[in-house]
Order: C-alpha cells, then structure tokens, then sequence
C-alpha cells in the first residue's frame, strides 16, 4: 500500500490544511502581478504645473490678454483631461495698483488708484507660440495629457473691462498668479501653479513678449 504524502500547512498541524505554502506563494504572484498593471496602465497620478520664465500681454483700459507657456506633467498612467482653465490675479499684500502701459499719468493727489484686482481671467484660447504673431489663435478646447507626459501649452487667458468696473490697466505688479484648473475626474476647480507675474516691467500695450523676471536682461 503506497503511503499518501500531504502537503506541509502554513496555519496549525492539520494535514489536511487549505492553506499551503504553495498556494501563498500562488496568490502573491496574483496580487503582484493584479498590482502592477494597475501602477503600469491604469493608475492616476496627479497633474502638476511648472512655473513660467516669459509671457506675452497686451493690456489697455477695455480689454487684456495675458499668454503663457504652461508645462503640464502628468505623472501617473491614465490619461488626465483637461476640461477649462482660468488664471486668478491678486494683489500682494503691501503693493499698490499701477498702471501700465506707454501713459504714464497718476490720478490726482488725494485720489486712490483704481484697482482692478482681485480678478479671475478667462481662457480665451491657445496659440502654436508664444509671440502672437507666429499664428493665429484657436478657440478652447478639451485635450488630454496623457500619461507619463509633460505636454506644452501656449494659453491665452483674457478679458472685457465690466461696466463700471476699474480699468483694466491698472493691474501692474507684481501680481499674484495662481492658475486653476477644472479636470474631468474632479468636479471643483484646482490651484494647480501659483507664481508672480511681473506685470509692471511691462511699457507698452502693444501684444509682446515680455520675461518674467525684473532683473533679467539679454
């Protein structure tokens, strides 16, 4: 008669044990390889911004567009959608409102400057560069970054002075950009970047290119 060999158990003495060593080492192999494709295709990472070295603006009293190369790295596997955009403009505390521009007048002494800001700036669209007039400028639109990528994007933010609002040139800085994001898999908009934009080395309202650094020089 041919002796039956059992299988060692891993939990108590009992020969007939479901719990083998063999079989742990099966479902860890599961588990690691379930695991791994799921931080390989489908794990979201999360979206992150880096900070602009230039932009291009071009500011009046009735209307301004503010241009930016924004670098979006999405350092997960699943593809993230971006749904809008928006840029929001504060005041630093202690600073004063400045105009900006080729004018160069103050209002009256006694008179407070008008001060546009706090201000929220609307996604108007994206252009191929970021000299305005190297083409033309598409609508918004939804686009995806997708995984394991940092993709560029030249984003035109603007908007109308509102009646009865301060003009729109007041807004020299420095200023406080934070910008904000509105993604498919979230339902409330995220500060993704928040950075000074040095508006008050702009001199001119014509729409050019200007470095987001005061002390830069070429």
């Amino acid at each position: 008669m041919n002796a039956v060999t059992s299988a060692t158990p891993v939990f108590g003495t009992s020969s007939d044990a479901l719990v083998t060593p063999s079989m742990v080492i099966a479902l860890a192999a599961l588990a690691f390889t379930v695991i791994s494709f799921w931080w390989m295709n489908v794990r979201r990472g999360s979206l992150r911004l880096h900070r602009p070295h230039s932009y291009a603006a071009s500011v009046d009293p009735e209307d301004m567009d503010i241009n930016l190369p924004l670098v979006f790295h999405n350092d997960g596997a699943a593809p993230i959608i971006i749904q809008d955009l928006r840029l929001r403009l504060e005041r630093p505390p202690g600073e004063a409102p400045q105009k900006i521009g080729n004018i160069v007048d103050r209002p009256s002494e006694g008179l407070d400057a008008p001060e546009p800001l706090p201000m929220t700036v609307l996604w108007r669209g994206t252009r191929p560069h970021l000299r305005p007039a190297d083409g033309g400028r598409q609508l918004p639109a939804v686009f995806p970054v997708p995984g394991r990528t940092a993709v560029t994007v030249f984003v035109e933010f603007g908007n109308e002075r509102e009646p009865n609002k301060p003009p729109l040139n007041w807004i020299g800085g420095p200023c406080t950009a934070t910008v904000e994001v509105k993604m498919s898999h979230r339902e409330r908009w995220i500060g993704l970047l928040t950075f000074d934009l040095h508006t008050e080395i702009i001199d001119d309202s014509a729409y050019i290119v200007w470095a987001n650094d005061p002390n830069w020089r070429p």
